[in-house]
């Protein structure tokens, strides 16, 4: 297939939106101006939609018949528009999205939380995730590919079968659905995926012989792509070093949960790929910087023992004393005492 080149020149329409944007908000973009959920919205006032009157985002691919697309669409997202909190449901109709950042960078709100999607990443939004973004920038070229509740398990059951993590990440969202639900794929190098959207582009403008069966080889491949790659690269040492951070920045309440939530991995996942940079699953690691914490906070403080147990995460005291008395051959109480390298 001759791929389509993607226009990345402004719309006369995103062109409208950037006037408003720059009047409202100044010349500094969103990634710029973005840290926390109460800027985010700062930027979406109520009344900003009036200001632009009839300019709404339209799709600038030529909507298909769910019988003919699987009912599922593509569209870029329109630059400059600022877009609320919202869900992937109207009435009795249920989305999942791919969000799609096919050039620049651009903050994006889900939950409470905001990150700063980098070029090459990709997330996966379930129905009931509740999420915002905008494009603020002419360099920000994002996708939304939607998909209907009810052709998920058709399109990707076969795929679930070999992935724990898509598998957890569609019964959560069917048995347990939350606001901040998403998965995220940091792909790095995008060439090839950037494929598969111009293949799906294409097949949504040209509209060949076979188009519900090429679409669905097409979203097949570009999820199995994701997996892959997320599944076979292990965790490269700065991404080790941010998790490590992250458990020292939280030890008083972390866990392994919290830590897979967070970098967007399942936690076996999470103990495979730790292992193979530390020699020592997730867990245990946790384990042995809460011991030697506290061991380091019994000669720094003057606070009580169980204060300290508290502040590095410890709440099984009878279980941590037998651990401490193994490894520094003495109690808490005695260590405290004990001068240095002795």
């Amino acid at each position: 297939m001759t791929y389509p080149t993607i226009d990345l020149e402004l719309s006369p329409q995103e062109k409208a939106f950037k006037k408003i944007y720059t009047a409202a908000y100044g010349a500094v973009t969103m990634t710029d101006l973005i840290r926390d959920a109460g800027q985010m919205e700062k930027l979406l006032p109520q009344g900003w939609g009036e200001q632009a009157g009839d300019l709404r985002p339209k799709p600038p691919l030529q909507m298909l018949s769910d019988e003919q697309s699987l009912g599922m669409s593509i569209q870029r997202h329109a630059r400059y528009f600022p877009v609320g909190m919202h869900l992937h449901t109207v009435g009795d109709r249920r989305w999942y999205e791919f969000l799609c950042v096919y050039r620049g960078r651009c903050p994006h709100r889900i939950g409470s939380d905001i990150r700063i999607l980098q070029e090459g990443e990709v997330v996966l939004l379930t129905p009931e995730s509740r999420h915002a973004l905008v494009c603020a920038s002419d360099a920000c070229i994002i996708f939304n590919l939607r998909i209907p509740e009810a052709n998920f398990v058709p399109l990707f059951g076969p795929l679930m079968q070999d992935s724990e993590r898509l598998r957890q990440f569609f019964e959560a969202s069917q048995h347990t659905p939350g606001e901040d639900a998403h998965l995220l794929f940091s792909t790095g190098e995008y060439f090839h995926r950037q494929n598969y959207l111009h293949e799906l582009i294409g097949l949504w403008q040209t509209r060949p012989a076979f188009l519900r069966q090429r679409l669905a080889a097409a979203i097949q491949l570009l999820m199995a792509d994701l997996l892959c790659t997320q599944e076979q690269s292990p965790i490269r040492q700065d991404r080790s070093s941010s998790i490590t951070e992250y458990i020292r920045d939280h030890i008083a309440s972390v866990t392994v949960a919290q830590i897979a939530r967070e970098f967007n991995y399942s936690p076996r996942q999470l103990h495979r790929i730790f292992h193979q940079t530390t020699g020592m699953n997730c867990m245990a690691f946790i384990q042995q910087y809460r011991m030697e914490r506290f061991a380091a906070r019994l000669r720094s403080s003057d606070q009580d023992i169980q204060t300290l147990m508290t502040q590095c995460g410890i709440s099984s005291s009878k279980q941590f004393y037998a651990s401490f008395r193994e490894k520094y051959g003495t109690s808490p109480a005695k260590y405290r005492h004990t001068p240095q390298g002795l």
